[in-house]
């Protein structure tokens, strides 16, 4: 019988699927030691079949942010992922409506987070999604250059970004 591979950590998959594919599996030993409670969050998608066949899958909505957690300690935050392949993060790579969720969100939670993975320097950080609006309202700049990441945001080792939110309960 042959192993049915995820579709997330395929050879011909994209570094952003494989970024996204190492936080589910850190998220599930969160779980698995009992630190946190964190799910996937999935935009609701309208499938059209023909004769019996999935001919085509497509979103109903726009998504909130990818994942949703609670630490042990009850504190609440939302996380979305991004990575970048270049050597400042594009604006562009968060959608107008992830940073309108972003907004909404901030005040209900002490916590609504961008994980902004830097491929080119194999850095991964964690911001704070308010912090990044102000970048974008303040700044000519359509990318954020890492000196802005290093300043602003805290980088996690390992993808354990859990510990840095932990560090702020």
């Amino acid at each position: 019988k042959k192993k049915k591979v995820a579709p997330e950590i395929k050879a011909n998959g994209s570094s952003g699927r494989l970024f996204e594919a190492k936080i589910n599996t850190m998220n599930k030993k969160y779980m698995l030691e009992g630190r946190a409670f964190i799910f996937k969050n999935h935009p609701e998608a309208v499938i059209i079949k023909r004769n019996g066949r999935i001919t085509t899958a497509t979103y109903k909505n726009k998504g909130v942010l990818d994942y949703t957690g609670f630490t042990k300690g009850r504190t609440g935050f939302m996380l979305e992922a991004k990575n970048c392949e270049g050597t400042s993060f594009p604006l562009s790579n968060i959608k107008e409506h992830q940073y309108k969720t972003a907004k909404e969100i901030d005040p209900f939670i002490p916590f609504c987070l961008y994980l902004i993975n830097m491929d080119y320097y194999g850095k991964t950080y964690l911001v704070h999604a308010s912090d990044v609006e102000v970048f974008r309202k303040t700044n000519t700049r359509k990318s954020i250059p890492i000196e802005w990441l290093v300043e602003y945001g805290v980088e996690v080792e390992d993808l354990d970004y859990l510990t840095v939110i932990e560090q702020y309960e």
